[in-house]
């Protein structure tokens, strides 16, 4: 199994994804971005994945180890958004290769739950309130917002 495609997705309005394909048909995906410099990082991702094409993408490790010390200019925001991307879309086929979750191929379960929060959306207080009230009847106990443009000073 050789790596045989990678492939970039910008997502409106600051989010990007990007997808590692092997040539016997798995598909890994990874979220390689650093809000507001997507398109940068996707840049990088491009460029990284010269390094991966031919390359057996079950050894992960060492993948990242020539991504991230490799050269003589190391790391920053920018390279180490674009080879986290990688890395999770790595993980993600090996552990399809092997028939396994990628938390077993990491020593196992950390936690049996895990806390998140939802978006609220709103133009004003009111709508704001329906939405928390319908986030919370959907279980969230955790909300994240922008304020809404008719709050701002």
């Amino acid at each position: 199994m050789k790596v045989s495609r990678v492939e970039t997705l910008l997502i409106a309005p600051r989010f990007a994804l990007c997808r590692v394909e092997t040539d016997d048909g798995l598909v890994g995906w990874g979220e390689p971005v650093l809000e507001g410099r997507a398109e940068v990082v996707l840049a990088a991702v491009e460029a990284a994945a010269e390094l991966l094409i031919g390359q057996d993408p079950t050894q992960v490790v060492r993948h990242w180890q020539t991504l991230t010390k490799g050269s003589y200019y190391r790391n920053g925001p920018i390279l180490a958004s674009a080879v986290s991307g990688l890395d999770q879309a790595l993980w993600d086929i090996f552990g399809k290769a092997v028939g396994l979750p990628v938390h077993a191929l990491l020593g196992g379960a950390q936690r049996d739950r895990t806390r998140v929060y939802a978006w609220l959306h709103g133009a004003d207080t009111a709508a704001l309130v329906d939405h928390a009230r319908l986030r919370l009847e959907q279980g969230y106990d955790a909300v994240k917002l922008a304020p809404a443009r008719a709050l701002a000073p």
